[in-house]
C-alpha cells in the first residue's frame, strides 16, 4: 500500500490528523514568545477593561460622562486591536462593537447598556483564554530586503518598519516579524518615525513601511503625507493600519501611492503574509477590511 504524504499545516483549531509535523524551533520560540508578551501585557488589557466598565456604571446610573466615555471608547479600540492580532476575533469584534456603540452618542449607548455589558463579558472570556496557537511558521522564509547592503550614505536597511503607538501589538508585530524572517525596527509615533526615514540622507530605509492611523501627535494621514513630500512613500511601499475603514478613509490614503490599507482588527499571520507579498513585490495595492461610508459605524 502506498503511503500518503504528510498534510500540509493546517489552520490553528482544526486537526491535521496523525500526519502533523512537529512544531520548528522557530515554532517553539514564537510560541513561547507570544506567551510572554500576552502575560506581560495582561494588566494592560485589564486596565483598558477596567475603563469601560467604568462608563458603564456611569452610564447604569443615567450619566454620560463626558470624560468616561472617551476614554473608553479608546480603550475599546485598543482591545480590539490586541484581541484580534492574537486570534481572538470574538473577543476583537465585541471590543469593535463597544467602540462604535459608545462612539456614537449618549441615546445609543442607553438603548444599548444590556448588550454592552454582554459584550464586556465576551472580553473578559477572551482574555482569559489567551492567545490563539500560531499557525505553522512553514520552511520557507521571505528574501530578505536588508540582505542587500547599504552604503553607509544609505544609513541601515531593514524589511520592514512600524510605526504604532501601541505596545502590545508592537512587540507582537516584532516577534512574528523576527520569526518570519524579516528584520524590523519599531516606532512608537510619527515624528520620530519620521526622523528616522526623512531627510537627504535618512538614517534608515525599509522595505515596507506599516503605518498606524491613530498616533499621538501627529496622526498617521499626517505622516504619510510628509513620506510622500520627502519622496519616501513614492519609492517604498507605505500600507496603513487602521481601525478607520471609512470609504472616505481609504480615498484619502489613497492620493499617497499607499501600498495597502487594512482595518483593524487583523490577525498578524494573514497581515504579515500580504507585507511579504509587498516585500517581494507580487502584489499591487490592496485593502483589508469593510469599508464602510462615513456615517456609518
Amino acid at each position: 500500500m502506498s503511503r500518503r504524504p504528510a498534510s500540509r499545516s493546517t489552520p490553528a483549531g482544526t486537526s491535521s490528523g496523525p500526519t502533523e509535523q512537529p512544531a520548528t524551533a522557530d515554532q517553539a520560540r514564537l510560541d513561547a514568545e507570544l506567551l510572554i508578551i500576552w502575560a506581560r501585557n495582561a494588566p494592560t488589557q485589564a486596565g483598558r477593561l477596567e475603563r469601560i466598565e467604568a462608563a458603564l456604571a456611569r452610564l447604569d446610573a443615567g450619566a454620560w460622562d463626558a470624560t468616561l466615555v472617551p476614554a473608553a471608547v479608546r480603550a475599546a479600540h485598543q482591545l480590539a486591536g490586541v484581541l484580534g492580532a492574537f486570534g481572538r476575533a470574538a473577543g476583537s469584534r465585541a471590543a469593535s462593537d463597544i467602540e462604535h456603540i459608545l462612539a456614537s452618542g449618549p441615546a445609543a449607548g442607553a438603548d444599548q447598556r444590556q448588550r454592552l455589558h454582554r459584550l464586556v463579558q465576551v472580553i473578559e472570556a477572551e482574555l482569559k483564554r489567551g492567545p490563539r496557537k500560531a499557525p505553522r511558521l512553514g520552511q520557507r522564509r521571505p528574501a530578505r530586503v536588508a540582505a542587500r547592503a547599504a552604503t553607509p550614505a544609505e544609513g541601515e536597511r531593514v524589511d520592514l518598519v512600524v510605526v504604532d503607538d501601541d505596545q502590545t501589538l508592537i512587540e507582537t508585530i516584532a516577534a512574528w516579524s523576527t520569526a518570519l524572517g524579516y528584520s524590523v525596527r519599531c516606532f512608537g509615533d510619527g515624528e520620530t518615525a519620521l526622523e528616522a526615514l526623512g531627510g537627504e540622507q535618512p538614517r534608515l530605509r525599509a522595505g515596507a513601511v506599516l503605518l498606524d492611523v491613530d498616533l499621538p501627535g501627529l496622526d498617521g494621514f499626517a505622516v504619510l503625507r510628509q513620506l510622500h513630500d520627502v519622496g519616501v512613500a513614492q519609492q517604498t511601499p507605505v500600507v496603513m493600519l487602521t481601525g478607520r475603514s471609512t470609504s472616505a478613509d481609504v480615498l484619502r490614503a489613497l492620493d499617497y501611492d499607499i501600498g495597502g490599507y487594512v482595518a483593524k482588527p487583523v490577525w498578524l499571520p494573514d497581515l504579515l503574509a500580504r507585507m511579504g507579498n509587498v516585500l517581494e513585490s507580487k502584489t499591487g495595492l490592496f485593502v483589508v477590511g469593510p469599508a464602510r461610508t462615513a456615517g456609518q459605524r
